[in-house]
């Protein structure tokens, strides 16, 4: 029985323990399990909220490849507000637009993707607060009260949110796979030792016939 552990890898694949093989492995799921079904959507009336819902597992997932640590012991909003701000921090419109934004601006946005976004989809099955979704300008539209200040709304533009998602993906693709990387991809290879302790990242038959 041939186990595939990505759309395009079987088991054999990682059995080298070679970091190049991992960082294969690692692309081809984002690409075939997350990235290729939320392109694949675009064109399916309401698919938004999916498209999204895929697009918002990447962050946590990076930022722990990224780091080189585990998001265990409550660290899944501290990661995913990393990676968000290191994505989307100058890839906001806000309405006014010539609002003298708040100095904590895009602290703001990551905390309400990951509470109202991230965690109203993956708990709730639905947005939570004022996020929205539809064909804005860019990726991520916020509007701000004048007088307080306060995140009014937020309108995400899944295509352009994916695709800025991807665009980040593939860059740090690139990066893991040059040599001279040392650091990137050492935190990588830690990273995916502390999630596969059998150092593998497969899943054996046996388990698959338990379950």
């Amino acid at each position: 029985m041939e186990i595939l552990i990505s759309p395009r890898f079987p088991a054999a694949k990682l059995e080298s323990g070679s970091i190049d093989d991992r960082i294969d492995v690692y692309e081809d799921r984002l690409r075939g399990w997350f990235f290729g079904p939320a392109r694949a959507l675009l064109n399916v009336p309401g698919a938004g909220i999916a498209i999204l819902q895929l697009c918002l597992g990447y962050f946590e997932g990076y930022w722990t490849y990224r780091s080189g640590e585990d998001s265990k012991k409550g660290r899944s909003k501290e990661f995913f507000r990393r990676a968000f701000s290191e994505i989307f921090s100058h890839l906001v419109i806000v309405d006014p637009p010539d609002l003298n934004l708040p100095h904590d601006i895009h602290e703001t946005l990551a905390n309400l993707h990951y509470e109202d976004g991230r965690c109203g989809l993956f708990h709730d099955g639905m947005l939570r607060g004022a996020i929205y979704v539809g064909s804005g300008s860019a990726p991520i539209s916020a509007t701000i009260e004048k007088n307080t200040g306060r995140v009014a709304g937020i309108l995400i533009n899944p295509e352009m949110f994916l695709a800025e998602i991807e665009f980040h993906s593939d860059q740090y693709m690139a990066k893991l796979r040059d040599p001279s990387s040392a650091d990137l991809r050492n935190r990588f290879n830690t990273a995916w030792e502390l999630k596969n302790p059998d150092a593998t990242g497969v899943l054996h038959p046996k388990a698959l016939a338990k379950n």
